[in-house]
């Protein structure tokens, strides 16, 4: 957790610098500047009272469209099991 924390900036290094592809990590642009580029999927899911199409598309950084949605969940293997659920991906993840 220490590498991401210091490669997305939660924190700066106390000695020396971090590069990636030899550039500081300081000098990434833009409007997150590296975090734009990373992500980091944790070991234990973190699920808000919202449907499950809600949450997988809660993390986009604009509007996304069900078709994108879906071809996440296909991407995250998760689709199928999605699926089978009562209400599928409009299931309120208070319930499940």
């Amino acid at each position: 957790m220490q590498v991401i924390g210091l490669l997305e900036r939660w924190y700066d290094a106390s000695e020396g610098t971090v590069r990636v592809g030899g550039i500081p990590i300081t000098q990434y642009q833009g409007k997150l500047g590296l975090r734009s580029q990373l992500s980091l999927v944790g070991q234990e899911p973190v699920l808000f009272d919202l449907s499950i199409l809600e949450n997988i598309s809660w993390g986009a950084m604009g509007p996304v469209s069900f078709e994108e949605v879906v071809e996440v969940a296909i991407q995250a293997d998760a689709h199928t099991f999605i699926q089978g659920l009562p209400d599928g991906k409009f299931l309120r993840t208070l319930y499940f």
